[in-house]
């Protein structure tokens, strides 16, 4: 059994037992075929090419969790919500040499703080009142795994000093035992928030920042990737069309509006955009009119008007990003600061969009700002 087998029988056997132990190996054999078959499956579902984006930014964010997802390096993933953070930490394990064990989404703002320890680290028989029995831990379930700690800027004090430890020592120790069990995870933690703040304000250990902060990736939001939109609707949509099946398009009025749209809610805000929009669709072809923002009235108007329509054929998003950029340059009289506030993004990126998509001023127009 040590090396490997299955199973054994003993002399004198009978060919019925004999017949039942073969039959329960060739189960055995096959559910744990059919298991390594479904996590290739999952790894191929979490792969770097679902967080889609075209954009620099997301371009090097996945050239980068990329090569360090081969390693056991703890990880701190930042952005707005919305963003992806879980699925970003979700394609990081699946291609490490841990996909074979599980991932453990831990909330840190869903469990309530009187049964978080208990939660993670699991508890003794008699540890309190309805520790009817022995109890694992999340840390423990998840041993060889990844385990990822959402929202770990919202995390109580006192826990805190326990991931220290758990981080620190490898170890943790369930409720009511006096005894620390060695675990071997992974940790990736993620958060909306500015943890160095929170540190400045004593809310965050700066131990613990310190030593969840090893590589930090940012996740930006939509706002600053505007490249991505058109993509994103195009992989959305073909989600939607398989899971319909049918086949929803979307008109070029439709794909004005989202870009012009200042997405708080991020990709998620997108997601749930569309699908509005195919629920209120009288067609299969999503207009202006389908497309239905909720609470954009506290949002500031960002939708302009364009010297010509935005193609959203199939091999002209770069144009139509491109009409965009121009057509705010030109409303703004080619002042790149207020063009960049405008769009949502930083100055220097929009003055890489500008050379990247060979703009040039018009005369009639004011000079460009000075740099």
């Amino acid at each position: 059994m040590r090396h490997g087998a299955y199973d054994y029988i003993t002399k004198p056997f009978r060919n019925e037992e004999l017949l039942i132990t073969v039959e329960k190996a060739l189960e055995h054999k096959n559910i744990k075929e059919e298991l390594s078959a479904l996590r290739e499956q999952i790894a191929w579902n979490y792969g770097f090419d679902s967080l889609v984006g075209v954009s620099d930014a997301m371009r090097s964010l996945k050239n980068v969790a990329s090569r360090v997802s081969g390693t056991d390096i703890v990880i701190l993933i930042t952005g707005e919500s919305g963003t992806g953070k879980e699925l970003l930490a979700k394609a990081i394990h699946y291609h490490s040499a841990r996909r074979r064990k599980r991932f453990i989404p831990i909330e840190c703002t869903s469990i309530p703080e009187s049964l978080l320890e208990s939660e993670l680290f699991g508890h003794t028989k008699g540890s309190f009142t309805s520790a009817y029995s022995d109890h694992k831990g999340l840390f423990e379930e998840g041993d060889g795994g990844t385990v990822f700690l959402d929202e770990v800027g919202d995390m109580p004090m006192a826990l805190q000093a326990k991931i220290l430890r758990v981080l620190q020592e490898s170890e943790i120790r369930p409720v009511g035992s006096t005894i620390s069990k060695k675990i071997d995870v992974r940790i990736i933690a993620a958060t909306n928030r500015d943890l160095s703040i929170l540190v400045e304000k004593k809310n965050f250990r700066e131990d613990l920042f310190y030593r969840l902060n090893v590589l930090p990736l940012n996740i930006p939001p939509l706002r600053q990737r505007i490249d991505d939109i058109p993509v994103l609707v195009e992989h959305l949509l073909k989600r939607e069309n398989i899971e319909q099946r049918d086949k929803f398009s979307i008109t070029t009025g439709a794909m004005e509006k989202l870009l012009s749209h200042t997405w708080p809610g991020n990709v998620r805000e997108l997601e749930n955009t569309l699908k509005r929009a195919l629920a209120l669709s009288q067609s299969r072809e999503i207009n202006d009119r389908d497309i239905v923002f909720i609470n954009s009235s506290k949002l500031p108007p960002q939708i302009f008007l364009r010297r010509e329509p935005v193609n959203v054929e199939s091999g002209t998003l770069e144009d139509s990003l491109k009409q965009r950029i121009e057509t705010m340059l030109h409303a703004n009289d080619w002042n790149l600061t207020r063009t960049a506030t405008k769009l949502g993004i930083g100055r220097t990126t929009l003055w890489r969009k500008i050379k990247k998509y060979n703009i040039s001023k018009i005369d009639e127009y004011a000079d460009v700002e000075q740099e």
